[in-house]
């Protein structure tokens, strides 16, 4: 990832660097490899009980947990990573058409899969190594689809054969392509850097396939990563944003933007790490905060708590393609794999199969793997970008000295295993 020096106290980098270095030694004296860190999930559109999973660690457990499949709702998950190593992803794509047909955006370039996961191969022509954020595929064109890159976009008109670029850009960690017109797409953008007030982001149209872009930003904040973006399938002139500063709507394209999170926990500084749409009333929508999960009913007028049985806000949400009332969530520090089957009225966790510190469980060794301690120490010390952590803590720069602390004590099992981000209210990151 993209980080940029930072000039600290040299008391507190070296306080912070004897705790990582305590739980270093700690964890490698526990053997608390046991890790796995959800980064991405997708599901099949013929057959919604199929699941994949990437990640951004790997686990004793499931060796090499690059990407997890599960064949019945994630009850039960298997490694499915012959050719990607210890690759890191970041974004999974399905091609609709051929749902054998996956592709990983991973810290690698991008890798392919025609066997539903069972092998995969590098398809980098042209792409190189850079870490890929964001995938999209044309649903009207299935060899044709977009790479969000650390920088910029690309394009493959081969299945991913051969990549060229079309907007030379900053970190792009959000790409939406509108179904009805699929020559129309929007990237977000991204970077920070010397840690949260120094970030910049954009949005991007381009209604030719790529080929020209031109900023469409009024209305929008300028300091702030662009998180994920999301069409109403009903009508593609409406779309939402999500930022590290709130929900924005847009209702003409992209052309102007209001904000529309001033209900939400704290208006101004809601991090949306995800936004999910159902495609049968299009008014009602989710958004992943780190408070929780938010429903909206009037197209993001009004929010309400829809967190009952969860922990901690999602870093990730996901809609079933056939059932929408369907959802899966996804919390950071692996406190948990939920499922809600009533549109998000009550969740329940589904992850009995992955390793205990992925279901959260508590145990002696605590939950706080040291990748993510590392984390949430850059950021804190604002020598790490959002992108760093890209949709795995939402909590974004909003970490203080206490919430290490908890994480340190809690790794080294000096503290009763509660919530790694120190939160109580939902069981929450604060």
């Amino acid at each position: 990832m993209k980080v940029r020096a930072h000039i600290l106290s040299l008391s507190v980098a070296r306080g912070i660097a004897a705790l990582c270095a305590a739980v270093v030694v700690a964890s490698q004296a526990r053997a608390q490899a046991d890790i796995v860190t959800f980064s991405a999930l997708a599901i099949d559109p013929t057959a919604p009980n199929t699941l994949y999973a990437g990640t951004l660690g790997a686990s004793v457990s499931i060796v090499g947990a690059s990407v997890l499949k599960s064949l019945d709702s994630g009850e039960s998950w298997e490694a499915v990573n012959m050719g990607l190593g210890s690759s890191q992803v970041f974004a999974l794509a399905i091609d609709p058409g051929t749902p054998s047909t996956l592709y990983a955006g991973t810290d690698s370039g991008v890798f392919k899969s025609t066997d539903s996961g069972g092998s995969w191969e590098a398809v980098n022509t042209g792409l190189g190594a850079s870490d890929v954020f964001a995938l999209a595929i044309d649903p009207a064109t299935l060899s044709t689809l977009y790479a969000g890159t650390d920088s910029g976009v690309f394009k493959s008109t081969d299945g991913g054969d051969t990549w060229s670029e079309t907007l030379p850009a900053q970190a792009v960690t959000a790409l939406a392509i509108d179904r009805s017109t699929p020559r129309t797409l929007y990237a977000g953008t991204g970077e920070c850097s010397a840690g949260p007030g120094s970030c910049i982001g954009s949005v991007f149209k381009s209604t030719d396939a790529a080929t020209n872009w031109h900023a469409v930003n009024t209305g929008l904040p300028s300091n702030t990563v662009f998180t994920v973006l999301a069409i109403d399938p009903a009508s593609s002139s409406t779309l939402y944003a999500g930022t590290g500063v709130g929900v924005f709507k847009s209702t003409d394209g992209a052309s102007s933007w209001e904000v529309v999170d001033t209900i939400l926990p704290i208006p101004g500084r809601n991090y949306v790490s995800a936004l999910a749409i159902d495609p049968t009333p299009p008014s009602t929508l989710y958004a992943g905060l780190s408070a929780g999960v938010f429903k909206s009913t009037d197209g993001a007028s009004n929010w309400l708590d829809a967190n009952s049985g969860l922990t901690g806000g999602p870093t990730i949400l996901a809609m079933d393609p056939t059932t929408p009332s369907t959802l899966y969530a996804v919390t950071p520090f692996g406190t948990g794999f939920f499922k809600s089957t009533d549109g998000a009225t009550t969740w329940h966790a589904v992850n009995t199969d992955l390793p205990a510190a992925c279901r959260g469980d508590c145990n002696a060794d605590g939950g706080v793997a040291v990748d993510e301690l590392v984390t949430l120490v850059s950021i804190a010390l604002g020598t790490a970008q959002p992108s760093a952590c890209l949709r795995g803590f939402p909590i974004a720069g909003h970490v203080d000295i206490t919430l290490i602390v908890q994480a340190v004590r809690s790794a080294l099992g000096l503290t009763e295993c509660t919530n790694p981000c120190g939160g109580t209210e939902n069981g929450g990151c604060r």
